[in-house]
């Protein structure tokens, strides 16, 4: 579901992507949508958990960009209690 423009979408934008996914996709079809905080202010592992729990709400898998985590414990906190992750790395384009 990466739109490539989550950071220019409010909350309420990101909750109506996430719905459109399922209704296209219809019930139980997997898909995988980026959890997105970079602006917010607050607590990195519940900013964290609030967006990977809404895109479980709609039985979608969560991509988190670990590389901004300010230190490692954060992800074994972000990751408790999930059943769905997906990793990605991603490196600088070579010309």
């Amino acid at each position: 579901m990466d739109t490539g423009y989550v950071n220019y979408l409010s909350n309420s934008e990101k909750g109506d992507v996430l719905r459109w996914t399922r209704e296209v996709l219809g019930p139980g079809i997997p898909f995988i949508a980026g959890a997105y905080i970079e602006g917010e202010t607050g607590d990195v592992v519940a900013l964290y958990r609030r967006e990977m729990d809404r895109i479980a709400g709609w039985g979608g898998a969560s991509v988190v960009q670990l590389t901004i985590l300010p230190f490692v414990g954060v992800v074994a906190l972000l990751f408790l209690n999930t059943d769905r992750l997906t990793t990605a790395k991603v490196g600088a384009a070579h010309h």
